[in-house]
């Protein structure tokens, strides 16, 4: 297939995709994919797809490549880390956005993203930071202003929290989540009358809105205010008379002022404890109010301490507040009851392997796989503890036996990953290679091999499969920067300029690129356009590249006693970097040069002799 039949079949799926055809729109990504596996309209748009069917797994998946393939692609890793949020896991979210927020600093949508997930594990301090951020880039935002007065809410600092809601509606008069919100904060405060007056005006502002009408219900509740409270419940239920969720807290108020069981007037409406329960934690979860959660369902443990779905959802919320010791508790008393409930097995080793327990996630694990259960996640987290515990071998072996079974990419992906850990290059080096021959979308290890053909000293071969690896994925940073190098280690310093050239055509100016740029120049002996080069970069950028190549410049002009002085600044910065750039350089000059290095600085004498 032609690029332009690429092109052509990439269309079809585009319009498939927008008129709704998701099922045609996946068939057809998937053989651009096939042809070309680093598209990135494809990828992404494939996650998406998935993200709305709901397999948020397999959305990862797709997102995770195209990041692979595009690594500065701030739409994948804003999709990925959404599809995170989706499947409920913060804490992958939070890494995610991290990343995409070093790619770009001041991307208010990133930042955004990364305050709300760190708001929904409990991290409020992390949070606040990093909304405030936002604020700075952005001046006043209506959306952000109120996730800083729902967080001091949920912090208990009301009076912080009236101040920010206070900023919204002087900006959006009708903002009702305000609204609300203020009503919430001068309740706890004891300010009832503000309180009724605001949740009066947003009822007559918004008639539909039942959860209005429960709120002010639930204010008169607190207030002692009784019959105001089954008042509002009456006009909820004139206008959803059959709604069993109103229709019970109608009964269980009615109760307990008049201690009647008038089975007749309530229409003989029952539901089960659980269901009762699972109204309210959604309504919890939908507002990430996790505390709450907490708070309410405890004292529901205290007269129900058989119940299951309490304390699941007790463990749940714990864990989703970022608190993993008491998540833990909550969940091995539910399997103490419930022993072979695969989710929560599944859950509290995951909780465990988060918390360094790696014995007791290793357990859940064990008690898993003897209910029959051993999929690849199983035997991912399995590995996981192992490398954990410092017994890689366990874990290659693990993964290796997982391997002659049917098994997904990412067990072959990590058993590689193990292997170049754990030094033994070579077999790393032929599951990479039999990973990209057995599964589609692996191109980019073509580089992992290539990085180990380095470390061998085999430069052919790590040219070819670089060469591969940019062939496939021609707009892969990554790539492209490894194949300058390479083309600096083969002496071909024109060569590497070229496919600089391309980089930063294709992306926008950042210090690192000036500053492999100032290198191919050096290697090329334009001395004076790299020292050009060096010259924009910044005094907050000047890390130990920056020095190092100062004294590269310095060095090739045969100033050893100043390239001396800047090598020395260069080690102060990161001497492990410094190290690993100097020991590649030091190959490309010739013994006259090496001896007057040697001569005025001792501290590698070694290294520059054998070079």
């Amino acid at each position: 297939m032609s690029s332009y039949d690429v092109k052509e079949v990439l269309k079809t799926a585009i319009a498939f995709h927008e008129n709704g055809d998701l099922d045609n729109a996946v068939s057809n990504y998937l053989r651009v994919l096939s042809i070309d596996s680093g598209n990135e309209i494809a990828g992404n748009n494939l996650g998406i797809i998935y993200v709305l069917k709901e397999n948020f797994e397999k959305a990862i998946e797709f997102f995770s490549n195209v990041i692979r393939n595009h690594p500065r692609s701030i739409d994948a890793y804003f999709n990925l880390g959404k599809a995170f949020m989706l499947k409920e896991d913060y804490l992958g979210a939070i890494k995610v956005y991290e990343q995409a927020n070093k790619l770009s600093p001041k991307d208010s949508s990133i930042l955004k993203s990364l305050a709300y997930s760190y708001k929904l594990t409990g991290n409020f301090e992390q949070a606040l930071v990093n909304y405030r951020q936002v604020l700075n880039f952005t001046g006043k935002d209506s959306e952000v202003l109120y996730q800083i007065a729902e967080i001091y809410y949920l912090m208990s600092q009301y009076e912080r929290a009236i101040e920010y809601s206070l900023k919204i509606l002087n900006m959006e008069a009708d903002n009702w989540k305000a609204k609300g919100l203020l009503a919430e904060c001068y309740f706890y405060l004891k300010n009832y009358k503000e309180c009724l007056a605001i949740a009066q005006e947003l009822i007559s502002e918004n008639p539909d809105r039942l959860e209005l009408r429960e709120k002010l219900a639930e204010y008169y509740l607190g207030m002692g205010e009784f019959e105001k409270a089954l008042m509002e419940f009456e006009a909820i239920l004139t206008i959803e008379p059959t709604n069993v969720y109103y229709l019970n807290r109608f009964r269980d108020i009615k109760k307990a002022i008049y201690n009647t069981n008038d089975k007749n007037y309530f229409k003989e409406v029952e539901t089960t404890k659980d269901e009762k329960y699972k109204l309210k934690a959604n309504k919890f979860l939908e507002k990430k109010d996790y505390s709450g959660l907490i708070r309410e369902f405890s004292k529901e443990l205290i007269e129900h301490p058989e119940n299951m779905f309490l304390l699941k959802s007790v463990g749940r919320a714990y864990e989703l507040k970022g608190e993993l010791e008491e998540a833990v508790k909550y969940y091995s008393r539910y399997l103490d009851r419930e022993p072979e409930d695969h989710e929560i097995l599944f859950k509290n080793a995951i909780v465990y392997n988060n918390l360094g327990r790696y014995i007791d996630s290793r357990k859940m694990l064990e008690r898993l796989i003897k209910l029959d259960l051993i999929n690849d996640d199983i035997i991912l987290l399995q590995a996981d503890n192992f490398k954990n515990m410092s017994i890689i071998e366990e874990a290659i072996s693990l993964l290796e036996k997982r391997t002659t079974l049917s098994c997904g990419a990412d067990i072959y992906r990590t058993l590689g990953d193990y292997l170049v850990d754990n030094s033994n290059l070579s077999a790393a080096y032929t599951i990479y290679s039999r990973t990209v021959k057995k599964f589609q979308g692996q191109e980019d290890l073509y580089l992992s091999m290539a990085k180990i053909n380095l470390l061998d000293k085999n430069i052919k071969k790590a040219y070819k499969n670089t060469r591969k690896f940019v062939e496939n994925k021609p707009d892969d940073f990554e790539g492209l920067e490894f194949l300058s190098r390479l083309y600096i280690r083969m002496r071909k310093p024109k060569e590497a300029y070229k496919i600089w050239n391309e980089i930063i055509e294709k992306r926008p100016k950042n210090t690192r690129d000036v500053l492999l740029k100032s290198e191919v120049l050096l290697f090329s002996e334009r001395l004076e356009e790299a020292r050009s080069q060096l010259q924009l970069i910044e005094e907050k950028d000047k890390d130990w590249q920056y020095f190092f190549l100062k004294g590269l410049y310095e060095l090739m002009r045969e100033e050893y006693d100043k390239s001396t002085e800047f090598f020395e600044r260069s080690i102060e910065k990161d001497h492990e970097l410094f190290e690993k750039d100097f020991f590649f350089i030091v190959k490309y000059f010739d013994k006259e040069k090496l001896s007057k290095l040697v001569k005025r600085w001792e501290r590698y004498e070694n290294e520059i002799i054998s070079a």
